[in-house]
């Protein structure tokens, strides 16, 4: 009879995995639904219940599969060490581990990236491996010598070996309630019994070299979020996640980023089915970004570096076809008092105010507060908060997010802005917010990529918003400089594609020209299209490096020069191959744009981001 509760299996020159589902809560009728080919010789399978990945570690061909228990398929193969026997999961970290009978060492496979993240000599030959997701303990039972190697998932080492535990060990299990760990030994027909003591908690980690935040995050259908980290240092990085949960409450997950790396967080598999903010903290400096997908679409935001009382937004719209959402985290462990006030086209200024509990990600739907109405808004709380906008377009989910910025200014610049692109049109659009009780002018600057410059003026009403379209102005690709009287806001938008399925892709500008630049997301594999654009608005060339790191750790150096008075377009895709940050370094000072063009379900999508300001 088989039992209903855990059913260990020791495969043994078997080539496939036989899937049995129960049929029957009366009886013990077994169904085989499913026999997937893997490779030669399976010996150990574990499963991670939170992600819905089965990982079967094949002997003889020395590597891990990975099946996807959605679609019972294997999804990919990982190489790891010599003779894999046993496999164990932590789900709460999304760690495997895999017991190497042959090289005598454990492999640790990151479950989000499915790659060995690091491999740990344990000595002998490790027959089975077990978790205790409770201490984050990892136990390999050890057949040559008789003994069990006590890893900590936290620092992956070895901190400790128990010796003699019986003779000729087999199998090891651990009890995360109890903390014991049996141990099974064949050749004396016993199984030891070990009380394992936890270790003692952690010295608290220094003090975070980089902290980002994000206000949005969603993976509940039909959202895919990403989370993207650039390590430009030569050291790896200890990232920290926490996620702050719709309407309350906080999970805490932490990765390591290896030296000039880049690294992708996939947040459905890691937080499935959840409304989020996050705040990102390394101990070295890093950069982050958080991409979004819904539909054919998506949206990008690079990381905000710290919280504020106030957020000021350009951008918004209630009118058809668009939704508008304002997300607000308060990573406070005290309640946010928060005032938001809409600056309409008529200059009226109606408000809304509500409390975000602590530790809190907030949505606002503005389109039931400030029905039918084109705005620009500020956001005023008495504890320094995360303020992010979002917007869809109707149909087709057209999406573009922006982050709010903390401060007017007199000057904004951009790198990007075009009427067309691959023979679609595209509409070019320029939201300017006069948080001034006072008259505003405004003189806008266009710069083509061979060096013509149209320049003119805007007039912009006291506490108000304007939307000026480009096209009307200026044909072809081109960067923008808006320069005003007063202290302004300003957002750029691009709509393009054929009605009714529209891409947009929209970011802030930049108060100021520096000469770096960085970039965590980047991909040129399909579906994407990567291209960077850099605006160099002075009176003589200048020259531009871009390094790219990539997954491998490899770094691949780019060089360019750009006219006087000119945007340079840089298609990442002719240069490298695949997921990508990127660095750009300018011998004037400059702006610089990222740019990811979506071909996906027969419609062409995309998302746009001004860089981090770099040293």
């Amino acid at each position: 009879m088989i039992s209903r509760a855990i059913v260990h299996v020791i495969f043994s020159a078997l080539l496939a995995l036989t899937i049995i589902l129960q049929t029957s809560t009366t009886s013990d009728a077994q169904t085989v639904i499913a026999t997937i080919g893997v490779g030669a010789n399976p010996q150990g399978v574990a499963v991670n219940p939170n992600t819905n990945r089965i990982y079967v570690a094949n002997h003889d061909n020395n590597n891990v599969s990975v099946i996807d228990g959605n679609t019972n398929s294997v999804i990919t193969t990982i190489g790891v060490d010599v003779g894999p026997q046993g496999v164990a999961v932590n789900p709460t970290t999304n760690r495997i581990y895999v017991a190497n009978n042959g090289s005598g060492d454990v492999s640790v496979i990151d479950g989000n990236t499915n790659s060995v993240f690091t491999t740990l000599s344990v000595g002998g030959h490790p027959f089975n491996v077990a978790v205790n997701s409770s201490t984050n303990r990892i136990y390999a039972a050890i057949n040559d010598p008789n003994s069990v190697a006590v890893i900590d998932g936290a620092s992956n080492t070895v901190v400790a070996t128990l010796p003699n535990v019986g003779g000729g060990i087999a199998e090891v299990a651990a009890n995360p309630t109890s903390n014991r760990v049996y141990v099974g030994n064949p050749k004396a027909n016993t199984v030891a019994v070990v009380q394992d003591q936890p270790a003692p908690p952690p010295p608290p980690p220094p003090p975070a070299v980089s902290t980002w935040f994000f206000a949005e995050g969603a993976t509940q259908p039909p959202f895919d979020t990403w989370f993207l980290i650039e390590n430009p240092t030569g050291q790896t990085a200890s990232v920290t996640f926490t996620f702050f949960l719709q309407p309350t409450g906080t999970v805490v997950q932490n990765y390591a980023v290896g030296p000039t790396s880049r690294f992708s967080l996939f947040a459905n598999q890691a937080l499935p089915n959840q409304a989020f903010s996050t705040r990102i903290d390394s101990n070295v400096a890093v950069f982050a970004e958080r991409a979004m997908y819904v539909s054919y679409d998506g949206d990008v935001v690079t990381g905000i570096p710290a919280t504020n009382k106030t957020w000021l937004f350009a951008e918004g719209a209630t009118t058809p076809p668009f939704h508008t959402w304002l997300l607000l985290q308060n990573p406070n462990n005290v309640p946010a008092t928060t005032t938001i006030t809409y600056l309409l086209e008529s200059g009226q200024t109606p408000t809304q105010s509500l409390t975000l509990p602590p530790d809190s990600r907030t949505s606002i739907f503005v389109n039931q507060v400030l029905p039918n109405a084109a705005f620009s808004s500020r956001v005023d709380s008495n504890q320094p908060i995360i303020a992010e906008r979002a917007m869809y377009r109707f149909p087709g989910n057209a999406a573009t997010v922006n982050s709010g910025v903390n401060a007017p200014s007199q000057d904004w610049f951009f790198s990007e802005g075009r009427t067309s692109f691959r023979g679609l049109r595209a509409d070019t659009f320029l939201l300017l917010e006069n948080t001034n009780t006072s008259q505003v002018n405004a003189t806008i600057t266009l710069f083509a990529t061979d060096g013509r410059t149209t320049t003119f003026n805007a007039t912009l009403a006291p506490t108000s918003r304007q939307t000026i379209f480009l096209n009307r102005f200026f044909s072809g690709s081109f960067g923008i400089w808006v320069n005003a009287t007063a202290p302004i806001i300003a957002e750029r938008s691009v709509f393009f594609g054929n009605e009714p399925l529209l891409g947009a892709y929209s970011t802030q500008g930049a108060t100021s020209l520096i000469t770096s630049w960085h970039f965590a997301e980047g991909e040129t594999r399909a579906p994407f299209n990567e291209l960077i654009t850099i605006l160099n608005p002075h009176g003589q060339s200048m020259d531009v490096e871009i390094d790219f790191f990539l997954e491998t750790r490899q770094v691949v150096p780019a060089f360019f020069k750009i006219s006087a008075n000119s945007k340079l377009e840089v298609d990442v895709g002719k240069i490298v191959t695949g997921a990508n940050s990127a660095n750009v370094s300018t011998s004037l000072p400059s702006v610089a744009e990222r740019t990811m063009y979506i071909f996906k379900q027969g419609s062409i999508g995309a998302h746009d981001t001004i860089g981090f300001p770099g040293s």
